[in-house]
């Protein structure tokens, strides 16, 4: 049941991965401000179109434009 949760990588490799990459992140200011304003622009960007949703009745444009 384990094996199909994580697709068959050990829970102990998955933990220690996990742990420490939170241990760099947490040890890299320049990390952490870089990941604030990536999140900062996420958040307005959504904020702005939420907005045009509401008062442009739904719009037909998407919120973000696919790559392909």
């Amino acid at each position: 049941m384990a094996a199909r949760f994580t697709s068959g990588i050990s829970p102990s490799s998955l933990a220690g991965a996990y742990s420490d990459w939170t241990f760099h992140l947490a040890t890299a200011p320049g990390k952490q401000i870089q990941l604030i304003e990536k999140a900062t622009k996420k958040a307005l960007r959504i904020a702005k179109y939420i907005s045009h949703c509401m008062f442009d009745n739904g719009g037909d444009s998407p919120c973000i434009e696919p790559l392909g």
